[in-house]
């Protein structure tokens, strides 16, 4: 948006938000034609079968070390979840949840194989993530982010959605991505794409 000269006053008219209007890119929603970024470029849509887990206490994930390569899985649950702008809700009881920033992270982690040709004719290849999150967790006093894990290996936190430089992460053969999503709930495609 920002390189076909739409600016944040644009923006909020587009959105009809003049009483309102957007101070911070990080506010911004997808509007539908952006998730579309990337994908002129894809290199391999990451729909598949995800493993997924909640965590029971805030810090759980991170201090069990889930985005590792060796973590088992038998605590984890199989879902197919798309490259598309479909809605999964993984919350099994929502009831048992208050804190919703926190305690409703949920886990993801799946092996994608990547060939050599694939490594050898990109010269970068980005991780395309549209988490579709809400604004408001990513802005303010007490800000999360999302956390994608290469190869157990920290890649970049993102927000509502991003975009993160992974090819020196990748080596020929399966690759584990694992992702913290703080949110219950998977709303948006992911994918390799070698698009800038």
């Amino acid at each position: 948006l920002q390189k076909n000269s739409v600016n944040l006053n644009k923006l909020s008219k587009m959105y009809v938000r003049e009483n309102l209007p957007f101070t911070d890119w990080d506010q911004v929603n997808i509007p539908e034609y952006a998730t579309f970024a990337g994908l002129p470029g894809l290199i391999k849509d990451l729909t598949g079968t995800w493993y997924c887990r909640m965590v029971s206490s805030p810090d759980q994930g991170m201090v069990e070390e889930w985005w590792k390569t060796d973590t088992s899985l038998d605590k984890w649950r199989a879902m197919k979840l798309p490259g598309n702008d479909q809605i999964f809700e993984v919350l099994d009881n929502p009831k048992k949840y208050k804190n919703k920033k926190a305690e409703h992270s949920t886990w993801f982690k799946r092996n994608v194989n990547v060939a050599q040709d694939e490594l050898q004719q990109n010269e970068d290849i980005f991780l395309y993530w549209f988490s579709i999150s809400h604004a408001g967790v990513h802005s303010g006093k007490n800000k999360e982010f999302h956390h994608v894990y290469i190869n157990g290996k920290k890649a970049g936190e993102i927000g509502q959605w991003g975009a993160l430089e992974i090819k020196d992460m990748l080596k020929v053969g399966l690759n584990e991505v694992s992702l913290k999503l703080i949110s219950p709930v998977w709303n948006g495609r992911i994918f390799l794409s070698n698009e800038k």
